[in-house]
């Protein structure tokens, strides 16, 4: 390009004192060669082309860096796997946590412990004085009292009705509970039926709380038949 052919020309490749183009051309091979090396480099010129065009930029775009980016995959890597390794122990640790047991639950395991299945009353009498709790013995004489259509309260708590006949009844209080959007003041029953020999053959419990679900139901119940 640089050389002027004798004969008729369209428009002259080169002007005498302006940039070359062959120089150009260099110039964007170089260029071409320094990215592709994977260089971070940025090159600008500004460049007077023989054609009379002006402020033609020719720009090395920034190649990414791989070193950078490989560090970045490898920490999120590394973030996924702590996640889901805290995830798994989490999961494993509620699995495996101990069931914690209600005040209630602590209770009926006392009962059962301190006045096993054979107990005598005088034994549940004893241990109701100790705990603080009001203690009685109830009977039921089916033949001059003929049992009611309805459900009574040991019945309520589980006790057969074959076994309302003779059975040790313990009351204490146990904190509160609402009702109707009043607070009343809860107490626990334990009902132990007694044998033909007078020793104790079950435990059922039943607190007031528990009495007011059960009256909540029996009309939805009705209802529903």
């Amino acid at each position: 390009m640089q050389v002027d052919y004798k004969g008729k020309t369209c428009c002259p490749m080169e002007r005498h004192g302006a940039p070359r183009c062959s120089n150009i051309l260099r110039a964007l091979r170089v260029l071409k060669w320094w990215d592709d090396e994977g260089y971070v480099k940025t090159f600008t010129a500004d460049l007077n082309l023989p054609f009379g065009g002006r402020g033609i930029s020719v720009l090395n775009q920034q190649q990414p860096d791989q070193p950078a980016n490989e560090a970045k995959r490898s920490r999120r890597i590394l973030i996924v796997a702590l996640i889901g390794l805290v995830a798994f122990l989490m999961t494993i640790g509620l699995f495996r946590m101990p069931h914690r047991e209600s005040r209630a639950d602590r209770f009926k395991q006392e009962v059962r412990r301190e006045l096993p299945v054979g107990s005598t009353r005088e034994q549940v009498m004893e241990w109701a004085k100790g705990a603080g709790a009001s203690c009685s013995h109830s009977s039921w004489d089916a033949a001059l009292f003929p049992l009611p259509p309805t459900k009574m309260f040991p019945e309520v708590a589980g006790v057969d009705r074959a076994d309302l006949g003779s059975f040790m009844e313990i009351s204490m209080p146990w904190g509160s509970y609402t009702v109707n959007g009043q607070v009343a003041e809860n107490r626990m029953w334990v009902f132990l039926p007694l044998d033909e020999s007078g020793r104790v053959k079950g435990h059922y419990f039943m607190t007031l709380a528990e009495l007011a679900e059960d009256e909540a139901k029996r009309p939805q119940a009705r209802a529903g038949r």
